[in-house]
């Protein structure tokens, strides 16, 4: 490579000029060189190292939020399948064994898909992935289809309360950027019941209702025949009745 230096970058030079003048002057012009050439050479080199590290922090925040949005997602979709069985008179067990099973076919055309999320070409880790958000995705269409077009005629079914019970959660408390630590308690409660036709099914209640009923009350629970024709429980707006069974009234009397 070539390098071309004006007259303005050298110091003059007479042609009666003594050795050390000269000497001088060479000097000179590989001091010009090296501040035109050497200098901005390695400042370019240096600001260029920083756009570049700065794109990769970039894209490392980018990557961090998309990982955080997709855990968010998925506990999201999981939620929803917790939420929509408990509206929902069904067998988790064969709900969940289809939708496993169109998840685990779905997973072998889509885990190529996650590649670019987990970048990791690694077939397995893509696949489990694919395989977990996929089986949230179909139970939440099976529940959510057969919840939104449930008949909206109602009927009243009776059940026979067999158990009564309740659970103590925790809140989660962040104490920082990356930690999160167990909050204060709380109670669940929940009331397990038996229908005529022998189904069973756990609902949660307030405290209030719950803490009126009693092992062998019968409620008095409004059901619609939902789309895909599992019945659905209509709790909305509709409180439940809680009469006094037989069993019961005989601990109970005025």
């Amino acid at each position: 490579e070539i390098y071309t230096l004006s007259l303005h970058d050298a110091l003059p030079i007479s042609t009666d000029a003594d050795p050390n003048s000269i000497a001088a002057a060479t000097k000179s012009l590989i001091v010009v060189f090296l501040m035109k050439y050497g200098v901005f050479t390695n400042f370019a080199a240096k600001l260029h190292e920083r756009i570049m590290t700065t794109k990769r922090n970039s894209a490392d925040i980018k990557r961090s939020i998309l990982i955080v949005l997709v855990l968010f997602l998925a506990i999201a979709l999981w939620g929803m399948v917790i939420a929509f069985h408990g509206m929902t008179i069904d067998n988790l067990w064969i709900t969940l064994g289809a939708s496993t099973a169109i998840g685990l076919f779905s997973g072998f055309l889509f885990w190529q898909r996650w590649q670019r999320f987990t970048h990791i070409s690694h077939f397995i880790p893509n696949y489990a992935i694919s395989v977990i958000f996929m089986t949230a995705i179909i139970a939440d269409l099976f529940y959510g289809l057969n919840f939104a077009f449930a008949d909206k005629e109602s009927t009243t079914e009776s059940a026979t309360i067999e158990r009564l019970y309740s659970e103590t959660h925790h809140h989660t408390k962040r104490v920082s950027r990356r930690t999160v630590v167990q909050g204060e308690p709380y109670k669940m409660y929940y009331v397990e019941v038996r229908f005529r036709t022998g189904k069973k099914k756990t609902m949660t209640m307030p405290v209030r209702q719950w803490s009126k009923m009693h092992r062998g009350d019968t409620l008095q629970i409004k059901i619609s025949k939902g789309l895909l024709g599992m019945p659905v429980i209509r709790r909305s707006g509709c409180p439940v009745d809680v009469p006094r069974s037989s069993y019961s009234r005989q601990f109970y009397r005025h």
